[in-house]
């Protein structure tokens, strides 16, 4: 989704028209950055919480500060400084990153969550009734 509203954003000449897409791309990044999160939150001990979620923000931060540091040469010399050329950059990256999503392989069954299944072929089961509420720590009834 996110390389077709990349290219697209690229064709699109009235501002207007240009706000479906941009939301979309919002809702988009707003799940791509708050999802790791929820995964380490509902899977990890709570005592190594801390460390487990500044692992995961530098796997975020990290990423950002490189293409802060090196997009500049690259928009300027690969893109030739056409901001058009930079969105359907993007959105070519973002087709690149979904075509390697297709080769990630679901877990096993032994080791999916409990609390959060990521897929694994599981027998239907009701697991919300496992969910720990955050504050209190107690199971949801």
């Amino acid at each position: 989704m996110g390389a077709a509203i990349g290219i697209a954003l690229s064709q699109i000449g009235n501002q207007y028209v240009a706000l479906l897409p941009m939301v979309l791309l919002g809702i988009a990044w707003a799940s791509m950055m708050s999802v790791p999160y929820i995964l380490v939150a509902s899977m990890v001990p709570k005592e190594r919480l801390g460390v487990y979620m500044g692992i995961v923000n530098m796997m975020i931060v990290v990423p950002m500060l490189i293409q802060t540091v090196t997009f500049g040469w690259i928009f300027e010399n690969v893109l030739g400084g056409d901001g058009t050329n930079a969105i359907v950059f993007a959105g070519v990256l973002f087709g690149i990153g979904a075509v390697a999503m297709l080769f990630v392989s679901l877990p096993r069954e032994t080791e999916e969550s409990e609390i959060m299944p990521l897929g694994a072929p599981r027998r239907i089961e009701n697991v919300y009734n496992r969910v720990l509420s955050a504050p209190t720590g107690r199971q949801i009834p």
